[in-house]
């Protein structure tokens, strides 16, 4: 949740603010549309040009791939298709990848560690850097423009603020090649204007603020006494630790550590809270160079030295990526062996642990490759808290490396014993620079800053004979050309010490001195160099009392030409001319700032100066240069006993224990519960359960993970006495497709209960609800502020590409263009299995009617797989690469699939070693090279699919549809976002998809739909009814016709005709949520006892049209939906006799139907001395409606 306190904008005209968070290894982008008045909203930036999931996690490589001539090919995003590194060998590319590193400050190489990749083609840090930024910006560009529309970027475009990030540890020199940077690219004018518009945070500072924006409580922890969650250890501190915190506990407040851990840096920043809500700093921040770019690094070493002389070595480079890309991130346990695949499973080296191409690794030296890492975080922990004059309570770790499972378990455990509670954000922690960069301009939390360094200015005092560090210098004397006096150079005089505490607004003057020179020109500009100290002298004089820790930070320059001065005499007589001016600097800024002050009259004058110019210098330069989804998949031992399941079957080398142990495998199971009228002849077969085990049990199994993952989430996030106080009375929402209802909602409630998420009890029952994953979609768009009302008039729109349209399609898009109250939408939640599509219509109540029947077509991304694996194997049968068909299909279904965008192009599938060559079969260097136009091919039923049901959709609906928005994992694929847009958006209906995370749609939705509660009438899947008897009418031709079904009643003894279907709802109608479907019914028997129970069967016509309403007519399209059992036991019976003046007992009752719910509903009516009763009516779905 945002920051519920953030003011509204104060600015006079909108304006657009884009953050830039360039990390080492990933990047992102958030931004904020400031319009006066409004509360400003952060969002990030989810959709990236060739970007394998939109949503995703916000974030694209840092990384460029360059031609010989230095032009950048693929750049972020772009460098992730598959098959790249096939290109950059074809095409002699080069690559820039953690081209950050080597910005770095000359004091933060450290001596013996892993080199830097050089930067390629002779570029400079900061053309790489502009490259970049420029993607950056024309990727917010595009964001923003389909987003928000052309016209608001245009409008907002020619003055855009740009918040870039930087670690700690970097100052003015580093800033000044960003901004200079941003300058080449064009993003802003080298102007004073333009260079204005370009502002620095740091990494440390924009996480605070990212914490502090998304709800999370940095203040001042509890008492142990008053603590709300989960118990914690009791940690007993040495004597010296506990009087060093009750010591600074007295000094009041307790600090936080924001661990910042991304790619390149540790960036370590302690805070602590003031009584008017802002944050100072507490200590000197810190930043190391041990992120995870560090840990591939150890890692690629360790593959090279057991590789070299191999016939392996040339894998180590695959290895090194497979590991950067998988094990890094999944590594948590150091006691198990992990296995990383990197060549075709026909591979095999047991000398080198190497079986079916996969490397086996020791867990322990996995983990050596975090450790020094992982030191670094605890070290600097225990150094923020000693010299923090709070004490420290509590530490946040975010960035992509803390998304680490290992490197957080490990920080905290060994920092919890400190007393030190170690956590994470429950939100992305990957974006949560650029996300906090924004809030950090929006809402200036910080009001004091520690100073990194002892900063000063060099200065040349008089020399005096009887100073002794004078006399030391005696050689070094020289005589002033002005004043003719001797002085001595090399003096520093510090204007700012280290480790002190500024304010945001305090100004650090440099004592009034004295410039002089010999003729008035030579003082008509002023220049001097700030120079930092970052030594260990605690009052550094001299600057060759420690040389090397003196660094220049930036030069200072103003014209002084205006200023007064005043004529002098030197010792020899001769005029000189003077000025006495002061340094004015701001250090408790995030760039230092500047000014010249001197006297006039008696009051202080100021002169801004300019930027700060500066010849830095950069290591090597010139020489060189966490889804909120998890797999639907369980592994099964082979007594049927789970093995791993979910998260668990992500682990890299998995399918090393597979082979072993005989696992087998559920997946895709889900499937086996649709419909049988779902089944479509001749298509690809759903992979079989395994071990015997029925669908039910499959869900059981699933179900119970899932709840047990919501336990542990809930539980870390808000502690155990808050789960606990919950956990008995849970509401659950479990959604499936449009085309499933009653038979397959049995069955998941029965998994709920098998799991004992809830008892088997009618109250139990009714804490399982459902609803259609079309319907949670909706709910999802509604509750991300998606505007799914009628579509603006074209010239509020962004200008797109105008389409001829058929005379019918103007027409009806005439019509639309006029009905703007009840324009329809229509939602596609394109999944893994299914295409739910559900058409919806705005009400002036602001609810949402269906308006048209919704359809469920199994096609799937899985779909497309199966298409890819059936190619695959047609492909390589009878060579000897047949048996690496699977590893294909999932190199395929986990990366090509999802950025497959080009019809044109080439794609590379590697799935063996980079060794193998075969070009008969198109395969170089491990990587089978296929034709775009194949991959299409495989999408084609699936476009098909949507492009079809869109059409069906619009024509049924009794209201133009102008809207199609896009949601689900699969529509997350560029190409059939692409290829629906481009065949529906001529029929007149625009194609949108949402700047959420798409892949979580229908979870969010169901949530939603709990909550709010859109739809307010749904239209009626099929047409329900029941079978029922008539009285044999002999006038009737309908009757006579069928006289030889005619049969006797037991009790009236009169001739019947069973088997008239008696409709209860048509087809296609719209009914609301409380809308009643009452029928009436009478029983006669010969005994009251035998119509104690009443059992009527709910039938479903399936047919396009109905012929007749005798079910023998038709047989095979009236199925069972389920059967309605009662208790009539308490309803009054009337006596009546019959031909034979037997005496026969006569009931009288309704069945309600409720069929517009999400679930079909049903209730017994009676009517007792004239007053109408109600009781439960029970429902039971028929047996074998699924596979």
């Amino acid at each position: 949740m945002e920051n519920a306190g953030r003011k509204e904008y104060e600015g006079t005209t909108r304006r657009l603010l884009l953050a830039f968070d360039i990390g080492t290894t990933f990047s992102g982008i958030s931004y904020s549309i400031l319009d006066p008045g409004k509360v400003p909203e952060i969002r990030p930036v989810t959709r990236y040009p060739s970007q394998e999931q939109v949503g995703g996690d916000s974030k694209i490589p840092t990384v460029i791939y360059y031609n010989k001539h230095g032009k950048p090919q693929a750049i972020g995003a772009e460098t992730l298709k598959e098959g790249i590194e096939a290109d950059a060998e074809e095409e002699e590319w080069q690559v820039a990848r953690w081209f950050k590193l080597h910005l770095r400050p000359k004091s933060a190489v450290v001596a013996g560690e892993e080199p830097v990749p050089p930067l390629p083609c002779n570029k400079t840090v900061t053309e790489v850097f502009t490259d970049f930024m420029v993607y950056l910006h024309n990727c917010a560009k595009t964001y923003i423009t389909e987003t928000h529309g052309a016209p608001l970027y245009a409008s907002l475009s020619k003055d855009i603020i740009y918040v870039l990030t930087h670690p700690n540890g970097w100052a003015g020199p580093q800033q000044t090649a960003m901004r200079q940077a941003a300058i080449n690219g064009r993003l802003v004018p080298n102007t004073v204007e333009g260079k204005a518009r370009v502002m620095f945070v740091t990494e440390g500072e924009a996480s605070l603020h990212f914490c502090l924006s998304n709800g999370l409580d940095l203040s001042v922890a509890k008492d142990e006494e008053e603590e709300e969650g989960p118990p914690k250890k009791k940690v007993k501190l040495t004597k010296a630790a506990k009087a060093k915190a009750d010591a600074k506990k007295e000094k009041g407040g307790n600090g936080v550590l924001i661990v910042d851990a991304g790619g390149g840096t540790i960036d370590v920043t302690s805070y602590s809270q003031q009584p008017d809500g802002s944050y100072t700093e507490i200590a000197i921040p810190e930043c190391d160079f041990q992120g995870s770019a560090y840990v591939t690094m150890r890692a690629k070493k360790w593959f090279t030295n057991l590789l070299k002389a191999t016939r392996f070595e040339p894998d180590a480079e695959t290895l090194t990526q497979r590991f950067d890309r998988s094990t890094k991130h999944v590594f948590r346990k150091e006691d198990e062996p992990h296995h990383i695949q990197f060549a075709s499973i026909r591979e095999k080296e047991p000398a080198l642990k190497i079986r079916s191409g996969r490397l086996t690794m020791e867990g322990t030296d996995v983990a050596s490759f975090f450790k020094p890492s992982v030191d670094c975080i605890v070290n600097a922990v225990k150094k923020q808290s000693a010299a923090a004059r709070v004490p420290i309570r509590s530490v946040f770790l975010v960035g992509g490396f803390s998304a680490s499972p290992w490197l957080f378990s490990q920080v905290q455990a060994a920092i919890d014993p400190l007393g030190i509670t170690v956590s994470r954000p429950d939100s992305h922690v990957n974006k949560a620079v650029s996300n906090g960069a924004v809030s950090f301009f929006l809402d200036s939390l910080v009001s004091s800053r520690v100073s990194r360094a002892t900063y000063g200015i060099e200065v040349a005092p008089t020399y005096d004979s009887t100073n002794r560090e004078h006399m030391k210098r005696g050689l070094k004397v020289k005589v002033h050309p002005a004043t003719g006096l001797p002085h001595l150079d090399g003096g520093f005089w510090a204007v700012l010490r280290k480790g002190v505490e500024v304010k945001t607004t305090q100004e650090f003057i440099q004592r009034d001195f004295r410039l002089q020179r010999q003729t008035r020109e030579a003082l008509n500009t002023y220049s001097t160099k700030i120079l930092g100290y970052t030594g260990d002298l605690p009052n550094p004089k001299w600057l060759d009392e420690d040389p090397d820790k003196f660094a220049e930070v930036c030069k200072v320059e103003a014209d002084i030409s205006t200023v007064t001065a005043s004529e002098k005499k030197s010792a020899t007589g001769e005029t000189y001319y003077q000025i006495e001016v002061a340094i004015v600097l701001l250090f408790g800024l995030t760039e230092l700032k500047a000014q010249i002050a001197w006297k006039e009259n008696v009051s202080r004058k100021f002169k801004p100066s300019c930027s700060m110019a500066h010849t830095p210098w950069y290591p090597s330069q010139g020489t060189a240069g966490s889804d909120s989804k998890i797999p639907t998949v369980i592994y099964y031992h082979k007594n049927g006993k789970l093995a791993a399941i979910g998260a668990e079957t992500l682990k890299e080398g998995i399918e090393v224990e597979v082979e072993e142990e005989d696992w087998q495998i559920a997946r895709w199971f889900k499937l086996h519960l649709r419909p049988k009228s779902a089944f479509v002849a001749g298509e690809e077969p759903v992979p079989p359960l395994p071990c015997g085990k029925t669908v039910v049990e499959v869900f059981t199994d699933f179900v119970f993970y899932m709840h047990n993952c919501a336990e542990k989430f809930i539980t870390e996030t808000h502690g155990a006495v808050v789960w606990a106080s919950l956990s008995k009375d849970i509401s659950y929402v479990l959604t499936h497709p449009n085309g499933w209802a009653g038979p397959q909602q049995t069955a998941m409630r029965e998994a709920a209960i098998k799991a004992g998420l809830v008892p088997d009890t009618p109250e139990g029952r009714a804490r399982v609800v459902f609803v259609t994953e079309g319907e949670a979609s909706l709910h999802f768009c509604l509750s991300n502020g998606m505007s799914l009302a009628a579509a603006k008039e074209e010239e509020d729109e962004p200008p797109r590409k105008k389409t001829k349209l058929s005379k019918a399609a103007a027409a009806k898009t005439k019509g639309a263009t006029q009905a703007k109250e009840g324009d329809g939408v229509l939602i596609v939640d394109a999944g893994g299995g299914t295409v739910d599509v559900t058409s919806y219509c705005r009400q002036p109540d602001g609810s949402y009617v269906e308006i048209a029947i919704p359809q469920c077509y199994f096609q799937g991304s899985a779909y497309v797989t199966m298409r890819a694996k059936a190619w695959f194997t047609n492909f390589f049968k009878g060579s000897r690469f047949k048996d690496d068909v699977d590893a294909l299909t999932h190199t395929f279904d986990t990366k090509t699939k999802p950025r497959f965008q080009k019809f044109d192009e080439k794609y590379h599938i590697p799935f063996a070693s980079v060794r193998e060559r075969d070009p008969a079969l198109n395969v170089t260097a491990g990587r089978l090279k296929m034709e775009g136009s194949d991959i299409a091919s495989f999408f084609k039923p699936s476009i098909d699919c949507i492009v079809n049901a869109v059409k069906e959709q619009s024509a049924a609906a009794h209201v133009p549809i102008r809207s199609v928005f896009m949601v689900g994992g699969f529509s997350a694929s560029e190409w059939l976002f692409q290829q629906v847009k481009a065949q529906v958006e001529p029929l007149g209906i625009a194609v949108s998809i949402p700047d959420q995370h798409v892949n979580k749609a229908v979870a969010s939705g169901a949530v939603s739909f709990f909550l709010d509660s859109m739809v307010s009438s749904r239209v009626s899947r099929a047409m329900y009814g029941l079978s029922i008897y008539q009285e044999y009418d002999s006038t009737n031709p309908d009757h006579v016709k069928r006289g030889h079904d005619v049969k006797v009643h037991k009790a009236r003894g009169i001739p019947i005709l069973h088997d008239y279907f008696k409709v209860i709802l048509p087809k296609g109608v719209q009914v609301t949520a409380t809308e009643e479907f009452v029928d009436h019914f009478h029983r006669e028997a010969m005994d009251r006892a035998s119509l104690n129970i009443q059992s009527s069967q709910i039938l479903m016509y399936a047919g396009e049209s109905q012929i007749s309403s005798w079910i023998q007519d038709e047989p095979d399209m009236y199925p069972v939906v389920c059967r309605i059992e009662a208790d009539l036991s308490k309803i009054t019976a009337t006596e009546g006799k019959n031909s034979k003046g037997e005496t026969f007992y006569r009931i009288d009752f309704s069945i309600v139907l409720l069929f517009g719910l999400t679930e079909l509903r049903a209730q017994l009516a009676y009517m007792e001395d004239g007053v109408e009763k109600r009781g439960p009516a029970s429902i039971i779905f028929a047996n074998g409606a699924f596979a």
